[in-house]
């Protein structure tokens, strides 16, 4: 459009210019959100929580664990000595070898590792507490922190970040299965006996 007055084709012009700012924003604006939600990788989960000692009376749990990866499976014996002040878990070979131990008194973690390599002692030991501790201790402390989300059923427990399903624990009869979707295994813990 061409105008005999310069002053309005100078605010057309400034108005085309404005238009075309105002639709450049917009398409950047679009084009990020757009790329950073489809191709920004899922974001790592933080480390698993450790929860508090239970106030129940002292308890050893003697158990047998079956660790199924891929095509492997592994038995070991687990014992596990609960008490209000700490906990301290011995993971064995089936001919009674010591592999890993564990200790926890609420504020301090520790492990003694018998075996070459790396071992994620306390994600282990974070997993067996989610497993069987109290179901209102696991939420309060998993919920304080934005991100994990719990859910609870008579017989199953799962645990997830930011809708991310990492764990599932189900129950049956003496018998515990805990998915770990994360690592991509899955462990059966048998009760072998408990004493109170």
């Amino acid at each position: 459009m061409i105008s005999d007055n310069p002053g309005i084709q100078n605010i057309e012009g400034r108005m085309q210019y404005y238009r075309y700012r105002c639709l450049f924003l917009a398409l950047i604006i679009a084009l990020m959100t757009g790329c950073s939600s489809i191709s920004s990788p899922s974001e790592d989960p933080p480390a698993l929580r450790l929860l508090p000692p239970l106030s129940a009376p002292e308890q050893v749990l003697k158990q047998k664990v079956l660790l199924q990866a891929q095509e492997i499976e592994r038995e070991f014996l687990l014992i596990s000595r609960l008490t209000p002040e700490n906990i301290i878990a011995v993971v064995l070979l089936p001919t009674g070898q010591t592999l890993l131990q564990l200790k926890y008194d609420g504020q301090n973690f520790s492990q003694q590792v018998f075996l070459p390599g790396d071992v994620p002692g306390h994600e282990l030991l974070a997993i067996m507490q989610f497993s069987v501790w109290p179901e209102q201790i696991i939420r309060d402390r998993y919920n304080a922190v934005s991100g994990w989300h719990t859910a609870f059923s008579e017989d199953m427990r799962s645990l997830s970040w930011k809708n991310q399903l990492l764990l599932q624990v189900e129950r049956e009869a003496g018998q515990l299965t805990v998915m770990n979707n994360l690592h991509g295994y899955r462990v059966v813990i048998k009760d072998l006996e408990s004493d109170r």
